[in-house]
């Protein structure tokens, strides 16, 4: 018998299958003890309480030692709007170079 050739790319949909089989497979749930053995049953605790007060932490902060303000100051500009004071009588000449329609 002679060897057979697989092309990649169906080697890959294969392994795809199975990887994506393998957590379907790991979630099934478990056969039932047998009758002599009792169940396992695990009891939690309803508080857990945990007491920081002898640790000690030994080390250096990794900030800089400067302080930093976010608010930058106020930056005036000048007023790109010019008023101009002679607009009505502009505007009335040029009303009046209309041709009437």
């Amino acid at each position: 018998m002679g060897t057979v050739e697989v092309p990649m790319r169906v080697s890959a949909v294969l392994l795809a299958v199975a990887l994506a089989a393998s957590p379907v497979l790991a979630q099934l749930t478990p056969s039932p003890a047998p009758a002599d053995e009792p169940a396992s049953t695990i009891v939690y605790a309803k508080k857990t309480a945990l007491v920081f007060v002898d640790a000690v932490v030994d080390g250096e902060t990794t900030r800089p030692g400067g302080s930093f303000t976010k608010a930058r100051s106020r930056v005036k500009f000048r007023n790109l709007i010019e008023l101009r004071a002679h607009f009505r009588p502009e505007l009335a000449r040029t009303a009046s170079r209309l041709p009437a329609g």
